[in-house]
């Protein structure tokens, strides 16, 4: 899945483990974070679209802090 939209990065957090396809990768642009692909990771991405949505998707070090705590901040 993917949600936002990304024509060029600065910087992608990988969340998860690539090789067991379970992750999300987050695609950051000056300094906040302007889509997310993710393999396995559903329910996050469907958060993470919602938060997107409502203009409150947190910074790349919040949510490096944060991970778990996603469906809280809708």
């Amino acid at each position: 899945r993917y949600v936002g939209h990304a024509r060029n990065w600065d910087n992608i957090f990988i969340d998860g483990d690539i090789k067991a396809k379970q992750f999300i990768a987050y695609y950051i642009k000056n300094n906040m974070i302007s889509a997310a692909a993710g393999i396995n990771r559903d329910q996050e991405i469907a958060t993470i679209e919602e938060l997107m949505r409502c203009n409150l998707m947190p910074s790349p070090e919040d949510l490096k802090k944060n991970k778990n705590k996603l469906p809280d901040l809708i």
